[in-house]
């Protein structure tokens, strides 16, 4: 972008860190067999190449430096990072124990993470408004009309 002047040249850094981020929540989130990158894709048991990019930035994550205003390292306030290093561990673990116990050749990792289970709260708020204390049959039709979406 920034060869293409659609940035200016001291935002390298900041365009540098957000694609790299970018690709590593993509790994989080593949929905389908083949994308339009190897991190888009679904994560295959023999995905080496992907493997080490995990690793890559598990490292690259363990090299950030969160500084508040007086200039103090605060990583450890930030709690979010040691959950990202958590995920991106157990990604090839699950894949791996996933192909040694049931022979599945790769996995999806949107399905293991918790949005669905989000957008499901998120439609009964919407459907249901205040309503605190909804009846069996106001659940009953929030699940029929998640079920139909």
């Amino acid at each position: 972008y920034i060869q293409e002047g659609l940035i200016p040249a001291d935002h390298g850094p900041t365009a540098q860190f957000s694609y790299h981020l970018n690709l590593l929540f993509d790994v989080c989130n593949s929905h389908s067999q083949f994308g339009p990158t190897p991190q888009k894709a679904a994560i295959r048991f023999d995905s080496q190449e992907l493997f080490r990019f995990i690793q890559d930035g598990r490292n690259w994550i363990k090299t950030w430096k969160i500084v508040d205003a007086e200039g103090n390292v605060v990583n450890s306030k930030y709690h979010c990072l040691k959950g990202i290093d958590i995920l991106l561990a157990a990604i090839p673990q699950i894949v791996s124990e996933l192909y040694r116990e049931t022979g599945a050749v790769y996995l999806l990792t949107r399905r293991i993470n918790q949005d669905p289970l989000e957008n499901l709260f998120s439609l009964f708020q919407t459907t249901l408004g205040n309503n605190r204390h909804p009846s069996s049959v106001q659940m009953d039709q929030v699940f029929r009309t998640a079920a139909v979406a």
